[in-house]
């Protein structure tokens, strides 16, 4: 029997943890201009932006005239600019962009996937590199609360070598009378990415990967609705990321996910996380740590926080997108052991 002691306490809030570098003179001097605000990602983004006492100077849906939108973005003095956009996307954007004000273009925070390839993605990277132009990715998984708190756990040796984690995504995807064409392998590429780069965030890359992709009928996409990843970490960590979109919790919002958990068990002890609550459990005690609603939001502004450090101090942001295409090269060798049926071993 545990002998437990349960300690409740409100979590740090993520911008005290990740961005504490951030002054109020540089929060208060950005200007942020957001492209597809009406989407369910650019609409919570703006939002979450608001709540962190950022400034959103610009709203910009579908773009049609790269030259008008330049204008506004220089008559707003935007300074930076979140890409709330399909992934297929971003290379011509950023290209029309450069097109109409070089270097003078904003920085550029874009969504996971940064493309649908690592062709793609390292296109991008090599437009922002010599136009000078900073570019971040939008994984705000790294800033979910819970996940912060498990990750300083571990980190700290709060549960001994760790040998297990498993990731459990599950979410709501409305039915429909007819499938619509969704992007290939869409669970993976939009929904597990945010999951497997903060595997790799955390633990560093892995060895091999084995998954398996399927669709379930009836609902709104006809691409893969349900994933399930197998990674081997070095030395003898195995990770597992499982995908669930076919929840049929219709209380939820449509794009994400109903419930996410992540549980890490190591040789002495289990750190669980939810977004409700954190749980390290050791041979002889339990601790429980409750989350404030306010982190959520937190946790999807993170990343825009994060590019502002940067951009003030002048580094690298924490979602350095040279990660992010490793990340991408693991999606295409998941993708690759889904078809084949076969373990897939990576190089470092």
């Amino acid at each position: 029997m545990f002998d437990t002691v349960v300690g409740r306490e409100q979590m740090d809030q993520v911008a005290d943890i990740v961005t504490a570098s951030l002054s109020q003179r540089a929060r208060s001097a950005a200007r942020i201009a957001v492209l597809g605000a009406s989407g369910v990602t650019g609409a919570a983004n703006v939002q979450a932006y608001r709540r962190s006492g950022l400034t959103v100077s610009l709203l910009q849906d579908s773009v049609v005239d790269f030259t008008l939108l330049a204008h506004r973005l220089r008559s707003e003095h935007i300074t930076f600019l979140d890409v709330a956009a399909p992934a297929h996307t971003h290379v011509p954007v950023l290209e029309a962009l450069i097109d109409e004000m070089g270097a003078s273009c904003p920085a550029v925070l874009m969504p996971e996937p940064l493309a649908p390839t690592v062709r793609e993605a390292a296109t991008l990277l090599e437009l922002a590199r010599r136009n000078g132009i900073p570019l971040a990715v939008n994984l705000s998984s790294r800033w979910v609360p819970g996940f912060v708190r498990v990750a300083r756990l571990v980190r700290d040796g709060a549960i001994g070598m760790p040998r297990l984690a498993t990731v459990l995504s599950r979410g709501y995807c409305e039915t429909a009378a007819d499938d619509h064409a969704g992007p290939p392998h869409r669970t993976a590429r939009e929904m597990a990415v945010h999951h497997i780069d903060l595997m790799c965030w955390m633990f560093g890359f892995p060895d091999w990967v084995f998954a398996r992709m399927g669709h379930a009928s009836g609902l709104v996409f006809s691409s893969d609705d349900v994933a399930v990843f197998n990674f081997g970490f070095h030395p003898s960590l195995t990770v597992h990321v499982v995908e669930d979109w076919m929840c049929r919790d219709f209380a939820s919002p449509s794009g994400h996910p109903v419930r996410e958990e992540l549980v890490i068990s190591g040789e002495s002890g289990v750190a669980t996380a939810t977004r409700q609550e954190v749980q390290l459990v050791g041979a002889r005690s339990e601790s429980l740590w409750c989350i404030p609603r306010a982190g959520l939001a937190e946790s999807l502004a993170g990343p825009m926080l994060d590019l502002i450090a940067a951009v003030d101090a002048g580094v690298a942001p924490t979602t350095d997108p040279q990660m992010h295409v490793k990340v991408l090269e693991i999606l295409e060798a998941a993708v690759q052991s889904s078809q084949q049926e076969a373990l897939v071993r990576l190089l470092r």
